[in-house]
């Protein structure tokens, strides 16, 4: 197998981790005045959460690494990509400054937490030396932040951009796993289930 294939994944899930971190962080901001102060908060929970998801996994499916990654990365499209969506409603309940603040800050620890889990489980199957993994990390989230700044130049919208966004995570995903199914340690469909699922559920 071509071990490259594990970093171009850490890659996009660093691009993607970042990519719904700066959405859902731009989304609470607009609501809550402030910009700067707010983003670079935003930023320096997802960047720690990235670090100790990746030094401090959670071990539930210890027996079964497969259907732990499947579902990591199910949660990551899943609550990266409708993290907008969720900020909308949880503006229009009218709740409390305090209240929507700390929900809002929520969803760059959990996007955060679930980058590294998936990132640092993939390194460990990575025969490639630590730093390239590192470096596989930067270039993504790098590409993830001009990808922001591009969706933002050209003003679209932040609702828009994080359902296109998971989308096209899904499809990224659902053609790695067909193309690499030894990737994830199966020779079953079950993986590529998983993000047709992710599929369906942005385009309905």
């Amino acid at each position: 197998m071509n071990f490259s294939y594990y970093r171009l994944f850490i890659l996009f899930i660093a691009f993607l981790g970042v990519t719904f971190a700066v959405l859902a962080g731009e989304t609470a901001l607009a609501f809550q005045g402030d910009f700067e102060r707010n983003f670079l908060i935003t930023l320096a929970l997802y960047f720690f959460s990235l670090g100790f998801g990746s030094l401090f996994p959670f071990g539930f499916f210890r027996q079964n690494q497969l259907l732990r990654n499947l579902i990591l990365s199910f949660l990551l499209l899943i609550l990266g990509g409708f993290s907008v969506s969720l900020l909308f409603w949880l503006k229009s309940i009218h709740l409390s400054n305090l209240a929507f603040s700390s929900l809002s800050y929520f969803l760059p620890l959990a996007v955060g937490y679930l980058s590294g889990f998936i990132i640092s489980e993939t390194a460990k199957n990575d025969t490639g030396s630590p730093r390239e993994a590192l470096v596989a990390v930067v270039i993504g989230t790098f590409l993830g932040l001009v990808y922001c700044a591009f969706l933002s130049a050209l003003k679209i919208d932040f609702l828009f951009s994080s359902y296109i966004s998971g989308l096209a995570g899904s499809v990224f995903l659902l053609i790695f796993s067909a193309r690499k199914k030894s990737f994830l340690k199966s020779g079953s469909n079950t993986p590529l289930l998983f993000f047709v699922i992710a599929i369906i559920v942005f385009i309905f």
